[in-house]
């Protein structure tokens, strides 16, 4: 229903049937990229998009997320690792505007100074773990990693186990 990238895809059960959730994600909206916190599914059996849900910070305030992991747990969950919530990607993003706009050599030397000094003391991807429940509707912080989280990769469930094999750290 959005257009998007970097959205986390996983099919799960929503109670009825076997389901396509779409997570978040991100779209060029101008000079700075939104960042989704919508969750959507697609029912095969009805043809239709709806808002299933979204993910949320503690206080109840939507949480943008955009390149996670997700994987579909048991018969009703999805488990979301990792992620980007935008901060050092929209900072990136303002500055390559000012530099495209910027005659002064001088002025755009310093600015990719400043744009490549963001990206080097990047903190690293989102390490809540957020469980979200296909038949209420609702996201919860389940817990952290205890490591660098992974974006823009797939993971696979198998028992009690998820591999995630690779991904920008």
């Amino acid at each position: 229903p959005l257009a998007l990238s970097h959205a986390v895809v996983v099919a799960q059960n929503d109670g009825d049937e076997e389901c396509i959730f779409v997570v978040g994600g991100r779209s060029k909206t101008g000079i700075v990229s939104s960042f989704y916190s919508l969750i959507w599914k697609y029912s095969p059996s009805k043809k239709i998009w709806i808002q299933a849900g979204e993910l949320t910070e503690a206080k109840g305030l939507p949480m943008g997320l955009s390149a996670g992991t997700g994987v579909a747990v048991g018969n009703r969950y999805i488990v979301l690792l990792g992620g980007d919530r935008g901060i050092v990607f929209n900072q990136t993003e303002r500055y390559l505007d000012t530099i495209a706009r910027t005659s002064d050599e001088e002025e755009k030397k310093r600015l990719t100074a400043l744009k490549n000094q963001g990206q080097e003391n990047h903190q690293g991807f989102l390490r809540d773990v957020i469980v979200f429940d296909t038949i209420t509707g609702q996201s919860q912080k389940a817990g952290r990693t205890n490591c660098e989280t992974q974006v823009t990769t797939l993971a696979v469930a198998s028992g009690n186990t998820i591999y995630i094999p690779s991904g920008e750290i």
